[in-house]
């Protein structure tokens, strides 16, 4: 949508074709669960692995125009949609209807509409939260997680809660749960707020956009009722990933600082790498060539094995101590010759750590990190998705073995 243009935004969205009307590429609809959803898909005829990215707020699935088309133009399935709120015509009046259970619900629901059984997913912002929480609860249907910029949620919520630095940069969500006021603020001077705030960096064709989307009726609100409807506790309470994780920050980000990045290692149950990079919350702009070569190479399930990761770039862990007798660590390969790891607790106490191991014919210095906290008498078991190699050797180290902390 262009600014002056004859139509509303919600005109023309509704003009779109419906997907399976004969048309699988460019913008369109998605029915799902009721509502349509706004997207744009992708290499929809290409072979290689389905892709959905989640935009946050204050943007919509624009945002994603230049990592769409590069992950296309590698063979990839590529869907961005405008979620819950953002899409005219998926804009429920109730606050309680932008809770994070729905925006979940929705991913899966667009996903499957389009035939994406399985995929990968990648989020920023908001869209980083409903990826980390869908991960985590649909570990069979997500592949792996990406997320730019959101820590997970459940180490952002902790932060906020003892961090004076964090509970300052996000100041704003106070402002935001408070009725009507901040939909006047936002409004004034043709959106001053948005734009020194979100979309200073912006294109002039992502600023159009934005400006016609938030002119909506209720967008605004919409968009607004993703804080409104989210507490703290329903964001602690968001599971641990099992997928292999990609994690992206920018150092210079002013609305996430580093107590909540650190303490995301410890909320992530699978295979967890992470980049730091000297960059803003909106890296993906500047940083587009980094952020297209390393998202592709964790959905390949190859930048564990070519890029290696040597420590956690965010200083939390040192990695120097050995397991106890009692924790009993075992790593091998199944039938069809894809390795394993098991955990197993036999002491009397909780055991927290980190474990790390490769396989003797990578490249040197390459490792894998797998975090854990196990209560006595109890045991994990992860897939190592994305090795098949039976002669893989393990060696194996433990970090932050302790008791209950």
């Amino acid at each position: 949508p262009q600014a002056g243009n004859e139509h509303s935004h919600r005109d023309q969205t509704r003009m779109l074709p419906l997907f399976g009307e004969g048309l699988t590429e460019g913008w369109l609809r998605i029915p799902a669960r009721g509502l349509e959803f706004r997207a744009k898909l992708s290499g929809y005829a290409n072979t290689g692995p389905a892709v959905v990215l989640l935009h946050g707020y204050p943007t919509t699935s624009i945002m994603w125009s230049d990592l769409q088309k590069r992950l296309s133009a590698r063979g990839f399935r590529v869907l961005a949609f405008d979620q819950r709120g953002y899409s005219p015509d998926a804009r429920p009046r109730r606050t309680a209807d932008y809770n994070i259970d729905e925006l979940v619900k929705d991913l899966m629901s667009v996903a499957e509409a389009i035939g994406f059984e399985q995929f990968h997913v990648v989020g920023h912002d908001w869209g980083g939260i409903v990826a980390w929480a869908a991960a985590a609860r649909f570990p069979d249907r997500i592949t792996t997680l990406t997320s730019l910029s959101m820590p997970h949620p459940s180490a952002f919520a902790a932060t906020l809660g003892t961090s004076p630095n964090q509970l300052k940069r996000s100041a704003y969500i106070g402002l935001f749960h408070v009725p009507l006021l901040p939909e006047r603020l936002l409004r004034l001077q043709d959106w001053w707020l948005q734009k020194k705030m979100h979309w200073q960096d912006a294109s002039q064709l992502e600023l159009d956009e934005y400006r016609a989307v938030f002119a909506g009726d209720g967008m605004l609100t919409s968009a607004l009722n993703w804080y409104r409807a989210n507490t703290l506790q329903s964001l602690a309470a968001i599971g641990k990933p099992k997928q292999p994780t990609l994690y992206m920050w920018g150092n210079r980000d002013p609305a996430i600082g580093r107590s909540a990045v650190r303490t995301t290692q410890s909320c992530v149950d699978g295979p967890l790498r992470a980049i730091k990079l000297a960059a803003g919350h909106n890296f993906w702009r500047d940083q587009i060539d980094l952020v297209t070569r390393e998202t592709a190479a964790h959905i390949i399930a190859r930048a564990w094995i070519d890029q290696p990761q040597e420590r956690w770039p965010f200083d939390m862990d040192a990695c120097n101590a050995l397991p106890p007798y009692c924790l009993q660590i075992d790593v091998g390969s199944n039938r069809s010759n894809h390795p394993y790891i098991k955990i197993e607790n036999r002491c009397d106490a909780v055991q927290s750590g980190m474990l790390r191991f490769r396989c003797t014919d990578w490249p040197k210095d390459t490792r894998i990190q797998q975090r854990f906290s196990l209560e006595p008498g109890s045991s994990t078991f992860y897939n190592l998705t994305g090795f098949d190699d039976q002669s893989c050797y393990f060696k194996q180290k433990i970090c932050e073995t302790s008791g209950r902390q």
